[in-house]
């Protein structure tokens, strides 16, 4: 890819709107307590139920997720399944991440 593009999942996981600003935020809060309970084990399903309240954008979290590999704080490790009921994907597997490094606070706008 071209240095002066980014793809969508970066876009969205760096929305600089402050309801997406803040939704990171629950995000990071919620992997944080997820791998914390999971000895460092991090799933989307688990990290759903630790979210303080329903997220502005759902695709946060997937883009989140998947920031976080890319910047190697996560490092998947395995599959389990997604559990999703709302999206009828309860049984498609999910990647299993295991947290390897402190999550990095938002940058200031």
């Amino acid at each position: 890819m071209p240095p002066n593009q980014i793809d969508e999942i970066d876009a969205v996981a760096a929305d600089w709107r402050p309801s997406r600003v803040a939704d990171r935020e629950v995000i990071r809060a919620a992997i944080t307590a997820c791998a914390a309970m999971n000895g460092g084990y991090v799933h989307i399903r688990d990290v759903r139920d630790h979210l303080e309240r329903d997220l502005n954008d759902p695709h946060q979290l997937g883009a989140q997720l998947t920031a976080l590999r890319r910047s190697e704080h996560l490092v998947q490790v395995g599959w389990r399944p997604n559990g999703n009921r709302k999206t009828r994907n309860a049984s498609r597997p999910a990647p299993l991440y295991r947290l390897v490094k402190p999550l990095p606070q938002e940058a200031a706008a």
